[in-house]
């Protein structure tokens, strides 16, 4: 008798991301950490964690270079669905899961012959991005060209399909095949910080952090769509949401911050639309 699961499998841009998209997760949407072994995964993902490292450990590797294992940040389960959150490193999204993928869809092609009784036979996924000064539409076109051909088969094309109340589209194809832009709720740019900063403002909880980055330091935040402008507005939020976080995690990354601080919790969560539009947006999935 064989066991069945459903993978969702998310692909952030950065750790912040990833440890942002698990808490609403397991806020949310019910789901818990689990601190799987390889053997324990369901197939093919048994076997592919432990191919990857064997295979990387095989080129006697120095240990600064175990960044080359692209593995989940997070891993989660509510009954039979799985989700997996990676953590893809920026610009180098396309280098980072294309080799990923190429071996999952080799294993997915073998089926569950040689992967016992627990077995994945469903599979959804979700890239995340930052709007940044490009804005939505041109943020989801990248991800189109960045996964048009896998092994020399085309799977990404760029006819998306608008998801209501969102900042988000499928493909027209594949409806479980998704893509979510991180974004200010009032304009066409930002990045995943904006909605933390929602979240936190209705109480000025990040106000007097604010304060203390703009007394320490300068930032070129005055050209709403300029690159320098928009990253320097998150490089200015991040420093106060780091800050906020000490309290509970001293010495904290913003990611410990973010999963771990518990200064967002569904209340305050529920304060940002943009947070209300992933939430529509990531409901089929899970």
């Amino acid at each position: 008798m064989t066991d069945n699961y459903e993978a969702l499998l998310i692909f952030c841009e950065g750790p912040h991301d990833a440890a942002f998209v698990q808490l609403i997760l397991k806020s949310i949407h019910g789901y818990n950490p689990e601190a799987y072994k390889f053997s324990e995964f369901p197939f093919p993902f048994s076997s592919l964690f432990g191919k990857t490292v064997q295979d990387y450990v095989a080129e006697d590797l120095r240990l600064d270079m175990a960044r080359k294992f692209f593995l989940p940040d997070h891993v989660l389960r509510k009954d039979k669905k799985l989700a997996l959150i990676f953590n893809y490193g920026g610009s180098n999204r396309k280098e980072a899961i294309t080799p990923f993928l190429q071996r999952l869809f080799t294993l997915q092609e073998d089926g569950n012959a040689f992967g016992g009784v627990k077995f994945v036979d469903k599979f959804a996924y979700l890239f995340m991005a930052d709007a940044d000064n490009h804005g939505l539409e041109a943020a989801i076109q990248k991800i189109s060209a960045d996964f048009a051909v896998i092994d020399n088969t085309p799977w990404l094309s760029n006819d998306w399909v608008p998801i209501e109340n969102t900042f988000g589209a499928k493909q027209r194809e594949n409806s479980d095949i998704g893509a979510y832009v991180w974004r200010n709720y009032n304009n066409d740019s930002g990045t995943l910080e904006c909605l933390i900063e929602e979240c936190l403002e209705p109480a000025g909880g990040l106000k007097p952090f604010l304060e203390i980055a703009d007394k320490h330091f300068e930032w070129k935040c005055s050209d709403d769509s300029h690159k320098t402008a928009v990253a320097e507005r998150a490089k200015r939020l991040k420093a106060a949401i780091s800050m906020m976080g000490q309290r509970k995690k001293p010495g904290g990354s913003m990611s410990v911050v973010l999963g771990q601080g518990k200064f967002l919790d569904n209340e305050n969560l529920a304060n940002s639309a943009s947070v209300q539009s992933l939430l529509n947006f990531i409901h089929p999935w899970v």
